[in-house]
């Protein structure tokens, strides 16, 4: 069958010119994708030696917890003080329709955290308030189709959607719904949430041989 399709066929000179431009097209986009995983490290880096290790803090400065030390004016708390969430919309194969409201699934979250843009799913069914996520949202996934565990727990900012005025998320994951009263930002809690402490949280819940340590978060 493959062998039988009818095809248009411009001379060689312009299927030269035709691939020069994919091709100029192509490096780009892996030049793209490759210097955002160096500012992901990067920014992983930096969250970790400033708030994991404490680089730069004197030990005058640090004060004995149930962690271990950490710096003065710092506190012991856990996550659930400062965010809670909500499970998407568990929905019917028949409402993903050609177009409709783009739908935030489990492939939309990329390996060790990310959102994957071409993922969205339109969706024509009936959700409701609390299936909502906005751009800047985050949404953590809640299980996993990789032996390794390298999405579960992983976090994925929601992108803003061309022409989309509305956004959902399926019961593959939570929404993120930071408390009003709380200090903590979300640029903190998506690093946060990909550290190798929460990282490790996850995959034990998974396999059922971790219990991890509360979290530490900076009043000042």
């Amino acid at each position: 069958m493959i062998l039988d399709l009818k095809l248009s066929l411009p001379a060689l000179p312009e299927q030269c010119r035709i691939a020069a431009v994919l091709g100029a097209l192509d490096d780009k986009i892996e030049l793209n994708r490759k210097m955002n995983q160096t500012l992901e490290a990067l920014a992983q880096a930096i969250f970790k030696s400033w708030f994991i290790d404490f680089d730069g803090v004197l030990p005058k400065d640090l004060v004995d917890s149930e962690l271990g030390p950490i710096p003065r004016g710092w506190e012991v708390t856990t996550l659930g003080d400062h965010i809670s969430l909500d499970k998407g919309l568990s929905y019917k194969g028949k409402f993903l329709t050609e177009t409709g409201t783009p739908m935030v699934n489990l492939k939309c979250v990329k390996p060790h955290g990310g959102f994957r843009r071409n993922a969205t799913k339109p969706y024509s069914g009936e959700f409701k308030s609390r299936h909502e996520v906005k751009p800047g949202d985050i949404v953590i996934a809640n299980t996993d189709l990789t032996q390794a565990r390298d999405i579960l727990g992983c976090p994925a900012f929601v992108p803003t959607i061309a022409e989309a005025e509305t956004i959902i998320t399926t019961h593959h994951t939570f929404a993120v719904r930071i408390n009003s009263e709380t200090s903590v930002g979300r640029n903190f809690l998506y690093h946060l949430l990909l550290s190798p402490t929460a990282r490790r949280r996850c995959r034990g819940f998974a396999t059922g041989t971790t219990i991890a340590p509360p979290v530490f978060l900076d009043t000042d």
